[in-house]
Formats: structure tokens, C-alpha cells, sequence
């Protein structure tokens, strides 16, 4: 149904709400013939108008998703960034990868030290700053799943070197189960989405 028809049938249930709601008001008129009054909508009047007008907007909401078109699926995704700035994240991300490889090319991850966006945005002064998140980002979603395991297992987190500095605390544990399992549900839930 098109949205011109929820928007009245919204409209239409309100009006009926706000008039069972509402006392009825004679209003006298200067002549001296009888005034008639409104008649005010029962109860049960306004309970089926409710009715009704709910069922019109489940029925409107309750279309199908329209089919994506061959030339919508092939338009390019708009980025958040220009190529020039996606450049930039690659390189600072295979530098990241060459210079630290004891952090982060380790199996499927390791707990990284709190902080390490703060070290990572000192060894690269050269880069700007939101460069450099924007590289730990990408790293971090490659390996979302097994970097949040390896949270969820708890242990010693590591510094860029590769030393252990700090641990995951119980805390911190339990918000990367939960992370994990809203993760799991998203993806399930692109998987299951039509193609």
C-alpha cells in the first residue's frame, strides 16, 4: 500500500481515539430552534476504527522488499572516504603489518594492549591520526571473530613488540562474548538475506 494511505489511516485512528476520549460539548445557537447534539462514537466504535486502521498499516508494511535490479546492484557502494584516502589506509596498514608482526600477524589474534591505537598513531607521526584508526579498523575486521575468541579467552594482552602488557579483565570478557554473539547474529542474518 503506498504511504498516502498509512498516513490517513494513522490519522483517521487518532481522530477516533480523541473523540472517545473526548466529552461531548452542546453548543447553543442564538436562535431559538432546538439544537441538536453530536452524537459522541461509543467505545466500541472507536475500539474497531483502532481495529481497523491497525490492520490497514500491518497490510501496508507487510510488502514485499522490491527485487534489486541488475543495474542497482551493479552501481558502485559509496564510501565513506575518497581513493586517495583508501590508498593511504592500505599502505599505513601493510607498514603496520611489516613493522609490527609480532602484534598483529599472529593466529587469529591476540588481546592487544589498551591503548595501541595511541602507540600505533606515535610510530606513524608522519600519518595523520584518523588514518591510522581507520588501518587498525580494517585489521580488526578482518579478524573480528578470532580476536574476540582470543578475548573471550582472556590471558595477557601484547604491545606492538609483542611483550605481554596487562591482561583482559573479567569485564572485559564478557562485553567481547557479547559483541561476539550480536556479531554471529548479524552475519546470520546477512546470510540468510535474499540475493
Amino acid at each position: 500500500m503506498p504511504v498516502v494511505v498509512v498516513k490517513k489511516a494513522k490519522k483517521a485512528a487518532k481522530a477516533a481515539q480523541q473523540a472517545a476520549q473526548q466529552p461531548v460539548k452542546p453548543s447553543v445557537e442564538r436562535s431559538a430552534a432546538p439544537v441538536a447534539l453530536a452524537a459522541k462514537p461509543s467505545v466500541a466504535q472507536a475500539k474497531a476504527v483502532a481495529q481497523a486502521t491497525a490492520q490497514l498499516v500491518k497490510q501496508a508494511t507487510a510488502q514485499p522488499p522490491k527485487a534489486v535490479t541488475a543495474e542497482q546492484a551493479a552501481k558502485p557502494k559509496k564510501r565513506r572516504w575518497d581513493e586517495a584516502e583508501e590508498e593511504r589506509i592500505e599502505q599505513t596498514l601493510r607498514a603496520m603489518l611489516a613493522r609490527f608482526s609480532e602484534a598483529f600477524d599472529t593466529p587469529p589474534g591476540r588481546p592487544l594492549k589498551i591503548g595501541i591505537a595511541a602507540d600505533l598513531k606515535a610510530a606513524f607521526p608522519d600519518t595523520e591520526a584518523k588514518t591510522v584508526s581507520r588501518a587498525l579498523g580494517r585489521w580488526m575486521g578482518w579478524r573480528r571473530s578470532g580476536y574476540l575468541r582470543a578475548l573471550i579467552a582472556g590471558g595477557p594482552r601484547y604491545d606492538l613488540a609483542g611483550n605481554p602488557c596487562g591482561t583482559v579483565t573479567e569485564e572485559q570478557q564478557l562485553m567481547a562474548t557479547q559483541e561476539r554473539a550480536a556479531f554471529r547474529k548479524r552475519t546470520q542474518a546477512e546470510r540468510q538475506k535474499p540475493s
